[in-house]
């Protein structure tokens, strides 16, 4: 039986989406894995997850973060959330619609990849 997309949504993208804004606010802005998880509203051990890939597939991350288009778009977002103009919960929603939009984004048999030639 086929799933849902908005249970794919939960399960695979909602901790990608999550895993990128926390590796742009510890490893670009220089937050600590608790404050990334106080604006996140994820425990540290969520975040700590993120980052080593328990969670989410860090070649994803990864692809995200190397990606201009897409760098640009979430660090706007994390730039919102440090000043306390949108919450987090917002924020995923905003990110999960546009990013399953994006015309280089793939959604192969429930596997996620980003195709730079879209």
């Amino acid at each position: 039986m086929k799933k849902p997309p908005c249970e794919w949504k939960v399960k695979e993208l909602v901790p990608l989406l999550r895993a990128v804004l926390a590796y742009i606010m510890i490893r670009e802005r220089g937050m600590s894995i608790y404050q990334t998880s106080k604006v996140l509203g994820v425990t540290p051990a969520a975040i700590s997850n993120y980052l080593s890939a328990k969670r989410s597939k860090i070649e994803l991350v990864n692809e995200f973060i190397s990606n201009e288009e897409l760098h640009s778009e979430f660090s706007k977002w994390v730039e919102k959330l440090l000043a306390e103009e949108i919450e987090a919960g917002e924020v995923l929603c905003l990110l999960c619609r546009k990013v399953t939009k994006w015309k280089g984004f793939c959604i192969d048999a429930g596997e996620l990849s980003i195709n730079d030639s879209a």
